[in-house]
């Protein structure tokens, strides 16, 4: 009775480990690209995407839907003004790297939503506030500090200097003067103090 089961077990253990190692080296696509993060439209803030500018990162693409927003002190913007134009720069910029749209008043328009998601390598990033939000708080001379919060102000504080000579246009610029250099006094010996006989 023993060995008769025994007999049974072994063969569904094989059948068991060899679908096991089917499955395990069956070829599968890439999951890299598959997370929902890297094909769904994500947001950023305008102060981040200052950031990215102030670092010199190379990984990223700005495209502007808003031609009213000054937006001449991002490089490299690429305008975007229609669909066709838009499905002419998807074949000729890298998918490997973010784009990050600046819309107008109307945000995105579906079909080029639809047309930015349709690759699932592509990572579509949006400027909270879009054009706007860049002018208001990167481009214009001077911002109401009063509508942000603490987190907010350090961010803009971090980043408008870079984008004009002082942070407020009434503020002068300061300069940073090097002290100068001076030589460290020669060593001297102590004087010896002489006791006196007699005190």
């Amino acid at each position: 009775m023993f060995k008769s089961e025994q007999n049974w077990l072994l063969p569904l253990f094989l059948f068991l480990l060899l679908v096991g190692m089917g499955f395990a080296l069956y070829p599968h696509k890439p999951v890299w690209y598959d997370q929902i993060e890297d094909f769904q439209i994500s947001s950023i803030e305008a102060t981040e995407l200052a950031g990215w500018i102030i670092e010199g990162r190379n990984d990223f693409l700005v495209f502007s839907l808003d031609t009213a927003a000054q937006t001449n002190n991002i490089p490299g913007l690429v305008p975007i003004k229609d669909l066709n134009q838009l499905e002419t720069e998807l074949k000729a910029k890298p998918n490997y790297k973010k784009w990050v749209m600046l819309t107008g008043p109307g945000g995105i328009p579906p079909q080029m939503a639809a047309q930015l998601t349709q690759d699932r390598k592509r990572r579509v990033m949006l400027v909270e506030g879009g054009g706007a939000a860049w002018q208001e708080q990167i481009s214009a001379e001077a911002v109401d500090w009063s509508r942000f919060d603490l987190r907010q102000t350090a961010q803009l504080q971090g980043v408008r200097p870079f984008f004009h000579r002082s942070a407020e246009p009434n503020q002068k610029q300061q300069s940073y003067i090097a002290p100068k250099a001076t030589a460290p006094p020669f060593l001297q010996a102590a004087p010896k103090k002489v006791a006196l006989e007699g005190c």
